[in-house]
């Protein structure tokens, strides 16, 4: 055996249960997907880690999604609702993010299928800030010039149509005020000039690297647009400007907004 906890068993259970299903013997897979021999074996033994890739190839080859792929739905049922658990709100880049539009994020998180991929398999993230999982492998540099272009987008984002609201406000505010480093006066300057213009960073795609990184950004500003139960024409147009300058597809903006919008 060499799966490494409780959910690995379980991914792993499921990939070998949907393949069966499907009707394909693990070398009949390895031959349409050209991949090694004995490569779904070590998948469905946990011995080596899916990737989002031969993810993909997969769901395609089965008939079925990603969801299902990584067993996001049946995690999704287990999560519990605001007003029982004591764990109700996660954080979106540190602490203290309590507004009602940021309630159990995690439940958003996990019906998207690469940030699961890159999080790890199953593992909903509960305590610790997504943010924070999503940029672990990146320098402390790298990480605040991360944080310094979501809060420029944000800051561009809820001026767009040229009015602020409140609930906007709110959730700006108490972003700004839950970061884990002090802005300089530099910093605080660039994000109050983003305000004022349609900001679009020559620096994003250099350190929006990883496509969890990228939806990461799409999920807190279509949240942040629907906050006022309102995504106005301007803040869509925007975000999908945001969508193709860092680098991710308009199937990715579609499946984020749909999700956001049924939420």
């Amino acid at each position: 055996m060499s799966y490494k906890n409780f959910n690995e068993l379980k991914f792993c259970k499921n990939l070998k249960k949907i393949r069966k299903s499907s009707g394909y013997t693990q070398a009949q897979v390895e031959e349409k997907l050209d991949l090694r021999p004995m490569a779904i074996f070590d998948f469905e033994r946990g011995r080596i880690k899916l990737n989002i890739e031969i993810a993909v190839q997969l769901a395609n080859l089965y008939d079925c999604s990603l969801e299902e792929i990584y067993s996001i739905e049946k995690e999704k049922n287990n999560i519990e609702t605001k007003e029982t658990s004591d764990l109700r709100f996660l954080p979106v880049l540190q602490t203290g993010i309590s507004n009602k539009n940021y309630y159990i994020i995690h439940h958003h998180l996990i019906t998207d299928p690469i940030i699961m991929a890159d999080l790890g398999l199953n593992e909903v993230p509960l305590r610790k800030s997504p943010f924070d999982r999503i940029t672990d492998k990146l320098t402390e540099h790298q990480k605040r010039k991360v944080t310094i272009e979501v809060l420029k987008y944000m800051s561009s984002l809820i001026n767009i149509d040229n009015k602020i609201t409140t609930e906007e406000k709110i959730i700006f505010n108490e972003l700004m005020s839950s970061l884990s480093f002090p802005l300089t006066e530099q910093e605080k300057a660039s994000i109050n000039r983003a305000n004022k213009k349609v900001y679009l960073g020559k620096t994003s795609p250099k350190y929006f690297k990883s496509d969890a990184i990228k939806r990461f950004l799409v999920w807190l500003l279509i949240i942040t647009a629907k906050s006022d139960n309102d995504f106005a024409e301007e803040e869509e147009s925007y975000i999908k400007r945001i969508v193709q300058h860092i680098g991710l597809r308009l199937e990715d903006f579609d499946f984020i907004k749909k999700k956001v919008l049924n939420l």
